[in-house]
């Protein structure tokens, strides 16, 4: 007597189904990666293209460095003294205070960044302001990073409670003064 196996057709097809399924996942990882190697292959190619065009140019030939030191120079001609904070001070008057400063060393330079407030500022002291104003942003190596002023009152009583001003200096360094030719 032989024995038979019983199957049901919906196993049978759900079997089947998958089977199909597994071998369609497995296809589109095999052409994923596929896909995901002709990618980097050509990236590498495009890289080696230009790193072989970037090798072949001559990146600084002489107009282009003359322009880069005449830069430097004027760079450097535009930086500030070691004194030029009191210097500025003074010459804005004693109603002018330095609140804050800050100091960071850089290549061959040095960036002081501070802050100036004016003492019981009041609005008839406007042109006064824009002349600080004014006066800082042409002194050499000064520049004005910010304005900050509040008002108060309403209406016809308005006046000025604060002006600050965030002023930046680059100094120069001592013995950094000259440009290798």
């Amino acid at each position: 007597m032989t024995r038979g196996i019983t199957l049901s057709r919906r196993r049978v097809v759900a079997c089947i189904a998958s089977a199909i399924a597994a071998i369609g996942a497995l296809l589109a990882h095999i052409e994923c990666k596929g896909a995901l190697h002709r990618e980097n292959a050509e990236g590498a190619r495009l890289e080696r293209e230009a790193a072989s065009q970037i090798a072949s140019l001559s990146a600084f030939d002489d107009a282009q460095v003359q322009r880069l030191r005449d830069n430097v120079v004027r760079f450097r001609q535009q930086l500030g003294e070691s004194g030029t904070w009191p210097r500025l001070l003074r010459h804005l008057g004693g109603r002018w205070h330095q609140e804050t400063l800050a100091t960071a060393e850089r290549g061959g330079y040095r960036v002081e960044t501070g802050t100036i407030e004016l003492a019981s500022p009041a609005v008839s002291d406007w042109p006064d302001i824009v002349d600080a104003v004014k006066y800082l942003e042409q002194a050499p190596g000064v520049g004005v990073g910010e304005i900050e002023m509040e008002a108060a009152g309403t209406g016809v009583q308005r006046g000025l409670e604060l002006v600050r001003v965030v002023v930046v200096i680059r100094i120069r360094r001592l013995g950094r003064e000259t440009v290798s030719q």
